[in-house]
C-alpha cells in the first residue's frame, strides 16, 4: 500500500471501512456523512446526514415475498424483465429500525479511485452483495470523498444494483 498514490490509499481505506460498517451496523454510517451530503439509492435521492442514515438504517427485507414469478430482493425497487414481461420488485421499508436485514455481506470485485481538481477523491466500487436469503446480486457504487477538518467524509454517494436486461 506504501507505493500507491495517497488518493488510492485513502479511497481503499474508506471503501473497506464503509462496507464493514454497512454489513455490521448501518446506524454507524452517520459518521462518514455530513449535513450537505447527498445519496442516490436506486434513483431515489436523499440529502443530509439524517435522511441518509434513516434510509440506510431502515432497509428491510420484503415480508411475505412470493418467489414463484420473481425473486424477492431486499435492496431496492427496480423493473425486471422475465420472458418479455416487466415485473416490479419492491423494497420494503420498515417504519421501525428494529427490522433491518438479518444479514448482509458485500464482496468487492474492483475499486478505482481518482483525485479531483478540488482535492477530493472520486471512488467507484463494483461488487456483489448477499442479503438474507436473496440471490447474490451485482452492484455499483460511487463515492465523492472530501477532507473536512482533517477527516475524510462522503459528500456524494450513488448506488445501483447491476441488473441487466438482455431480452
Amino acid at each position: 500500500m506504501g507505493d500507491q498514490p495517497i488518493w488510492e490509499q485513502i479511497g481503499s481505506s474508506f471503501v473497506q471501512h464503509y462496507y464493514q460498517l454497512f454489513d455490521t451496523d448501518r446506524s454507524q454510517l452517520g459518521a462518514i456523512y455530513i449535513d450537505a451530503s447527498c445519496l442516490t439509492w436506486e434513483g431515489q435521492q436523499f440529502q443530509g446526514k439524517a435522511a441518509i442514515v434513516e434510509k440506510l438504517s431502515l432497509l428491510a427485507p420484503f415480508q411475505g415475498c412470493q418467489r414463484s414469478e420473481s425473486t424477492c430482493h431486499s435492496l431496492g425497487k427496480w423493473p425486471l424483465r422475465h420472458a418479455g414481461k416487466r415485473r416490479i420488485v419492491s423494497l420494503a421499508v420498515s417504519s421501525s429500525p428494529s427490522l433491518p436485514f438479518s444479514k448482509i455481506a458485500h464482496s468487492i470485485t474492483a475499486q478505482d479511485h481518482q483525485p479531483t481538481p478540488d482535492s477530493c477523491i472520486l471512488s467507484m466500487v463494483v461488487g456483489q452483495l448477499k442479503a438474507d436469503e436473496d440471490p447474490v446480486m451485482g452492484f455499483h457504487q460511487v463515492f465523492l470523498l472530501k477532507n473536512i477538518n482533517d477527516a475524510w467524509v462522503c459528500t456524494n454517494d450513488m448506488f445501483r444494483l447491476a441488473l441487466h436486461n438482455f431480452g
